[in-house]
């Protein structure tokens, strides 16, 4: 008997953790894709108290956004400005 792709995949559980312990606002594998990145690899610093500005494209509903701001919160002390753009098709 065919299973479904959840019962399949191991990790489908990771995600409802996270929204359960982090209280995230958006919890898709996508914010956890990005929150892993950020914090496996040292890819912001605070040198110079530079401010950083970054853009998003297409970021709908917002995952990589809202992860990149858990980590900020949670982890740094540095300060960002969002820029975003969304497609909206009516």
């Amino acid at each position: 008997m065919l299973r479904h792709t959840a019962y399949m995949n191991t990790a489908s559980t990771i995600v409802p953790y996270l929204r359960e312990k982090l209280d995230i606002e958006i919890g898709t594998q996508a914010w956890a894709k990005m929150f892993e990145i950020l914090s496996n690899f040292d890819l912001i610093n605070n040198i110079n108290n530079q401010k950083w500005i970054t853009l998003h494209l297409c970021e709908a509903p917002g995952a990589f956004i809202s992860a990149l701001n858990h980590f900020l919160v949670t982890r740094s002390e540095l300060f960002i400005s969002f820029i975003y753009f969304l497609l909206i098709q009516y």
